[in-house]
């Protein structure tokens, strides 16, 4: 209780001495504590086992928002799952379309130069002239001595600028690095022999003046030998690659550098079959001019499409 003050019996002393004996020491207060919730649960459990109902409405009601909730999960789960599934397959569809189109732009060049071939007489002394031209004394290098030909500015300049139109329309300049025409199946006319503009960025030059004058139906090189048989015999476009240049296919350029991205690259193929040229092509003679060849860089293509 608490004193009245204004009592005339109230004694201060008496009342500081009655509240010093009244107040309780903290585990005295941590044990009345502890005996309100030993009540509390008491008359809860009693509670409970007098009404059943409650306890089972409670867990019925829990099972029902935890089945809800697992279930809503899984449906957002799998929503996002379709959705990711599907946006990898429209950038898959896109991506390779993206690739298609771009190897359509590669190969045009080879039925450019083609047709060319088919519907000018630019290029239809080529064949005999290299025939006529003589062997190197090397018999395992299995070239023609056909430099003098296959730089000559009369055949040349016209071949580089079909080539050169074709990749400034196509926006091929730094993938498409070389175009070949191949008269007899001897390596002739090379556009951008030495390539140094689509390299300039790492100051290094690609350079295929030594394969002019080589034959690969003969060259002891067992892929292309049938990379090129398949062409010619077949009437077919022959796509071979990803490949790699080293050292020793190619002695004429620096080879060990790791920032040549130049070392993967693919090389196509197309015959140009025309009427009143002969090949022979182990027993078999077919009516072929010979063949053009491009090449482009695999590893700048993927760097193109950015995936």
């Amino acid at each position: 209780a608490v004193p009245d003050e204004d009592d005339p019996w109230y004694d201060a002393a008496d009342a500081a001495e009655q509240a010093d004996t009244e107040r309780a020491t903290c585990w005295e207060a941590l044990g009345l504590l502890c005996d309100q919730k030993k009540a509390s649960f008491a008359r809860t459990f009693r509670t409970l086992r007098s009404h059943p109902s409650i306890a089972l409405t409670c867990l019925l009601l829990f099972a029902v928002l935890a089945t809800a909730g697992l279930l809503a999960t899984r449906q957002m789960a799998a929503s996002y799952e379709t959705a990711m599934l599907d946006a990898a397959h429209d950038v898959g569809v896109e991506t390779a379309q993206w690739f298609s189109d771009e190897f359509d732009k590669l190969l045009m060049p080879m039925f450019t130069v083609s047709q060319f071939v088919k519907m000018t007489g630019s290029f239809r002394a080529l064949p005999d002239k290299l025939a006529m031209a003589e062997q190197e004394p090397d018999e395992e290098a299995r070239k023609r001595l056909v430099n003098e030909v296959c730089t000559d500015p009369e055949y040349l300049l016209p071949f580089k600028q079909i080539v050169d139109g074709i990749r400034q329309d196509a926006n091929l300049s730094g993938v498409l690095f070389n175009v070949r025409l191949s008269p007899g199946a001897t390596t002739c006319l090379i556009d951008r022999a030495t390539n140094e503009d689509d390299y300039a960025d790492i100051d290094w030059t690609y350079d295929s003046t030594g394969e002019i004058g080589r034959n690969w139906l003969g060259s002891g090189h067992p892929m292309m030998e049938a990379v090129i048989r398949q062409t010619l015999l077949d009437d077919v476009v022959t796509v071979a690659g990803p490949m790699a240049f080293d050292a020793n296919s190619n002695p004429t350029m620096d080879m060990t550098r790791d920032d040549l991205n130049i070392k993967e690259f693919f090389c196509a193929h197309l015959a140009i079959n025309l009427p009143g040229y002969e090949l022979r092509i182990d027993d078999e003679v077919r009516p072929t001019y010979g063949y053009v060849q491009v090449f482009f860089d695999w590893a700048r293509l993927k760097e193109r499409s950015g995936i």
